[in-house]
This record gives C-alpha cells, sequence and structure tokens, in this order.
C-alpha cells in the first residue's frame, strides 16, 4: 500500500521565507519518515505570483530532498 501526505494552502511567501521553507521542510520530513509514496500539494501553494516566481527555487530544492522516495508529486491550485 502506498502512503499518501496531502497537505493544503501552504501560501508560501517572500515575506515569510524563513518560516514558509521551515513549513515546508517540515513536510519532507513526513514524507521521509513515513515513506509516502506521493506528496499531495493541493490549494494555494504560493501566496502571490510574485512569491511563485520568486520561491520556485527554493521550493523545489526543498522539494526534491524527499524526489527518490516518492514515486509522485501531485501540486492542484493558484498561482
Amino acid at each position: 500500500m502506498t502512503n499518501i501526505i496531502h497537505c493544503a494552502d501552504l501560501h508560501i511567501s517572500k515575506a515569510e521565507e524563513e518560516y514558509s521553507l521551515s513549513v515546508l521542510d517540515n513536510i519532507v520530513q513526513v514524507v521521509l519518515e513515513r515513506k509516502a509514496g506521493i506528496l499531495l500539494l493541493a490549494g494555494d501553494i504560493f501566496d502571490t505570483f510574485v512569491d511563485a516566481d520568486a520561491m520556485q527555487h527554493k521550493f523545489r530544492d526543498t522539494i526534491r530532498r524527499a524526489g527518490r522516495q516518492m514515486r509522485d508529486l501531485l501540486c492542484r491550485g493558484k498561482p
């Protein structure tokens, strides 16, 4: 059976970068500890399009830490 971790409405923002990345880091830790095969991020991942542009590389770098273990990463939301 595949473990699924589901999170919603992260609202990652440049103004709250340290906090935003610490929350994302905690999510990755849960994925690794629970050996989740799927991470589902729903709702608003970033707070604004400007935040998405500014934070996308740090978001990807953080998520990649769990990438080898996960079978799928599903993102649904705006922006």
